[in-house]
């Protein structure tokens, strides 16, 4: 299999909307070794039977002192941002942006990383994105119900923007893991043993999660080939209270589609640092949309797309008006 290039992102505990990116140069060493997954319970076993699955890794049940601390300070969080009048629902919000304002803000998000200041060639999922939800064990029934209809909804807002087919179910090659594990649980994650077929976290991946900081609410890690996405994984913390966990499943599902920067253009949106909205907003929308328009190609440069992109901008505003 041929070596896939990572994209990490991270959204930190006081900037819910900002997710950082890291190209796989300022870590050191090559692309990691896509490798299995060690599941904790799969929402939907893969179709195709003959594909084998890892078992399940070992994780503490119980709540240590450190997730009961976390629980409390993302509570905290949550409560101070909620009374600042952030975290708000965006759906209806950003809808009369105009197409030069929706121009200027893709170009910021889908052809720049945080951590960069050079641009770089469109990114995007082709065809299918197959979601497998992973739950640790200190995850109750009632967040996973919670949890994954929040996740069922958002692929069917993915769906009808961007045309690609979606599921909570892997496609192999094209899927996206979402693990929801406690502080232990995240630190007991490994790499499982090499022949599995199913892609999965690396060592390289398991050393990026256990090193998140008690400010790294949730991070997602994605793999390209050649500009086109192929795999990927966000972790979010079960300590967080459920709006933060909605503003994790949010921002970390769309950041992993292409939209791969945050920045203060970006307004009003989720990518942005100043964590105003906790769902996608109608501009958001139409930035997806542009993102699978299919005049534009994964592996655009900037220079190319820019044209396209701002006549896309002006048919979206268009038909919204």
């Amino acid at each position: 299999m041929a070596l896939l290039r990572p994209a990490i992102f991270m959204a930190a505990a006081l900037s819910v909307a900002a997710c950082s990116y890291i190209p796989s140069g300022l870590i050191g060493g090559g692309a990691p070794e896509v490798s299995p997954p060690p599941p904790s319970g799969p929402l939907i076993v893969p179709e195709n039977p003959g594909i084998p699955m890892p078992q399940p890794v070992p994780v503490p049940v119980a709540a240590s002192p450190t997730s009961n601390e976390l629980r409390l300070y993302y509570a905290r969080i949550a409560r101070t941002q909620q009374s600042a009048g952030l975290l708000n629902d965006g759906s209806t919000v950003g809808a009369n942006a105009s197409p030069d304002q929706v121009a200027r803000i893709f170009k910021s998000l889908a052809f720049r990383d945080e951590f960069s200041t050079t641009t770089r060639a469109l990114q995007r999922w082709d065809k299918s994105l197959g979601v497998v939800l992973q739950f640790g064990p200190s995850v109750s029934e009632a967040s996973r119900d919670r949890i994954k209809s929040q996740v069922r909804s958002v692929l069917g807002t993915v769906t009808d923007l961007t045309g690609l087919k979606t599921g909570t179910h892997p496609w192999i090659g094209r899927q996206l893991i979402v693990y929801v594990v406690n502080d232990g649980e995240r630190m007991a994650l490994a790499p499982t043993p090499a022949g599995i077929v199913a892609p999965g976290p690396s060592s390289f991946d398991i050393q990026l999660i256990q090193q998140m900081r008690r400010t790294d609410q949730c991070m997602v890690i994605t793999y390209d080939q050649q500009d086109v996405r192929g795999f990927g994984m966000v972790i979010i913390r079960e300590e967080l209270p459920p709006i933060l966990q909605l503003a994790c499943i949010q921002e970390e599902i769309t950041q992993a589609l292409g939209l791969t920067n945050d920045s203060p253009v970006a307004n009003p949106s989720i990518f942005n640092d100043d964590d105003q909205y906790a769902t996608l907003t109608a501009l958001d929308r139409k930035l997806l949309q542009m993102l699978y328009h299919p005049d534009l190609k994964p592996g655009m440069t900037l220079a190319e797309a820019s044209p396209i992109i701002d006549r896309i901008a002006m048919q979206l505003t268009n038909e919204g008006a």
